[in-house]
Parts: structure tokens; sequence; C-alpha cells
């Protein structure tokens, strides 16, 4: 069961097997993740630098960038979780 981790942010300890339950997504969650990923990244290429006010187009361009590289890395993460849950292939 998990537990609270004294930490500056809440933290939990989580077991291995929790851990991977945790981080496994489901399909309605993927696709969630897939439309939050297009959306992000369609308003990132119709981004248009402003040359009255460059500085908002950078952080316009970097604070979707970070979006961008979360979700990609939560899918990841699930796929890597999702793998090891898999039985073996060896022969």
């Amino acid at each position: 069961m998990p537990s609270i981790a004294p930490s500056t942010f809440t933290r939990f300890t989580l077991s291995q097997q929790e851990e991977q339950v945790g981080g496994t997504l489901n399909y309605l969650q993927k696709c969630s993740i897939h439309n939050l990923l297009a959306s992000a990244a369609e308003e990132k290429l119709s981004l248009e630098l402003d040359p009255q006010n460059p500085q908002r187009y950078i952080q316009q361009e970097a604070s979707l960038a970070g979006q961008i590289k979360i979700l990609q890395f939560l899918l990841a993460t699930s796929e890597s979780y999702e793998q090891l849950a898999q039985p073996s292939q060896e022969n």
C-alpha cells in the first residue's frame, strides 16, 4: 500500500508492482494524451514571431515544448511498463 514519503513535494513510497500498475496507461488515457500531444504540437507549429514581443514567442515555444516532452514521457513510460508486464518470448 502506498505511503507518503517525506519530501518537499508530495511523494509516495510504492512497491515495484504498484509503480508498474500506476505508470501503465489504459487505452482511453493514451488516446487523451495523444490528443493533447497533437494539440500542443499543432499550436507550436502555428506560433508566429511578433518582432515587437520576441520574449512572448520564446516563452510560448518553451511552454509548448515542455508540454510535448512530458506527454511523450508519459506515453514512453507506459510503453516500458507494458513491455515489462509481457511474458518473456525466450525459446
